[in-house]
């Protein structure tokens, strides 16, 4: 598994009481929440990434999630998408948008020697450094658990279990 960017964690109490009498076992229950949880957490971080940066397309793929077959956690984090070949690529890519930095030239040798050339919508530009701003779309997936979606998800999930058993 991809190193962790985000641990989801969950109290899944409630859950049990209320799937309780089911069939259902408890790895399976926490599995199920552990899923709804990182799921949607990869989702409101993609959905902050694209109102923050709608062109950052790569960025938007590259978050995923992943349960243990255990249940005891999960994982959100950014995963090698498109052509990025250095996997390593696209985490520093999120930390960077998300934390914000600021990017400089190396000096060289050479016509562009120090600076950063880059094309913009306006043309090629040359600089010396450029500022990225924090975006903070990691904080804005970690407050998922505390949401009404959250809450409406685990609810939807649990009338669908309950439906199953006893229609």
């Amino acid at each position: 598994m991809a190193k962790s960017f985000i641990s989801v964690e969950a109290d899944i109490s409630e859950v049990e009481k209320a799937l309780s009498g089911t069939k259902k076992s408890l790895k399976t229950i926490r599995r199920q929440t552990l899923g709804i949880m990182a799921k949607g957490t990869a989702k409101t971080i993609k959905s902050a990434i694209a109102q923050s940066m709608p062109q950052a397309k790569t960025l938007k793929k590259a978050y995923s999630y992943k349960v243990k077959k255990d249940g005891s956690s999960a994982s959100v984090y950014p995963r090698n998408v498109g052509e990025a070949k250095n996997k390593n690529w696209v985490v520093g890519l999120s930390v960077v948008h998300n934390y914000g930095a600021t990017v400089r030239a190396k000096e060289r040798k050479g016509k562009n020697s120090g600076y950063l050339v880059f094309q913009t919508k306006d043309g090629w530009r040359k600089m010396k450094s450029v500022t990225l701003p924090a975006r903070g779309f990691i904080e804005k997936g970690e407050s998922y658990a505390q949401s009404a979606s959250y809450t409406s998800d685990i609810n939807a999930m649990i009338q669908k279990e309950l439906t199953k058993y006893w229609g």
